[in-house]
């Protein structure tokens, strides 16, 4: 996979990744950026699809950490997202919201995994 999500130990983690992935594969990225950084590294955080897929040092500090506190940051920043793309334009993504909603609250409880 370009994404290197079998590289990925935690097969948990791993899945949360790909589910989420299904819905934008640099906005899945960027969110697993943003939860590292949150857990004390310093990754580049862009909207750039040139970035979206994880460097070698990426994948050491995905594994390198505890995968269920990765994966409770990574949905909660999704959830974020999501929340606001929204508010910014509920007329547009309306009719998305609950589905997304929905993938991420499946995850959270482990179905499909």
């Amino acid at each position: 996979m370009p994404f290197h999500i079998d590289q990925i130990d935690s097969l948990s983690l791993a899945y949360a990744l790909f589910n989420q992935m299904q819905l934008g594969e640099s906005r899945m990225v960027n969110s697993v950026r943003m939860a590292l950084n949150q857990m004390g590294y310093n990754f580049p955080t862009t909207g750039d699809s040139s970035y979206a897929h994880f460097s070698t040092a990426e994948l050491n500090a995905i594994n390198g950490v505890n995968a269920k506190t990765l994966k409770d940051l990574f949905l909660s920043i999704q959830e974020t997202k999501f929340n606001n793309l929204y508010q910014q334009n509920p007329s547009k993504n309306g009719v998305y919201i609950k589905g997304w909603i929905n993938r991420i609250n499946a995850v959270r409880k482990g179905k499909g995994c």
